[in-house]
């Protein structure tokens, strides 16, 4: 990485930081659409780490709720699935990191998959537990809560899947740049 920012302030690079980030040498002329998220406020790196912070916070809500889970109802056979999940989100935090860090595009390409992974088996669970819904007749207020609230989380990681998508493509024009 050193070495690719050498190469960007050598005068055979011209570079302009407007609405495109233009790199000129000799007679090719590249553009690249900038790297500026969110109405062109943050630089799209800051985001993507923003969101790796926001996976921080859910593993560690993840591991309390497991951890209360034990204490208030003791182990059981459906506090085992809570261990692998934990473990997964935990691995997927240190990719996302690690991708961010070295410009990795294969370990933004493999938490990309771990984000749209998640939010196939939020809607799954959407789906099945509304499909589920129909067939039981209940008090319907902590149900909706919880849809409320895995709608949320959807919602977030469908976020989260864009600003990873743009910041691999962004990585990934750059590498393709630089020789």
């Amino acid at each position: 990485m050193k070495g690719s920012k050498k190469l960007i302030t050598s005068p055979n690079y011209i570079i302009n930081l407007d609405h495109y980030e233009e790199m000129v040498r000799i007679n090719s002329k590249i553009h690249i659409h900038n790297n500026l998220c969110c109405y062109n406020l943050f630089n799209i790196k800051s985001v993507a780490y923003f969101i790796g912070y926001l996976e921080i916070l859910s593993l560690v809500v993840l591991t309390s709720y497991y951890i209360t889970q034990l204490i208030v109802h003791g182990f059981s056979y459906s506090s085992i699935i809570l261990i692998p999940m934990c473990i997964i989100q935990l691995c997927l935090t240190i990719i996302l990191y690690q991708g961010l860090k070295t410009l990795n595009t294969i370990l933004l390409i493999m938490s990309l998959i771990g984000f749209i992974g998640r939010i196939v088996f939020s809607l799954m669970y959407i789906i099945i537990s509304l499909f589920y819904g129909t067939f039981q007749e209940s008090d319907s207020n902590p149900s909706m809560v919880r849809y409320i609230l895995i709608s949320v989380y959807t919602f977030i990681m469908v976020l989260s899947s864009y600003v990873i998508y743009r910041c691999y493509s962004y990585f990934k024009k750059i590498t393709s740049i630089l020789p």
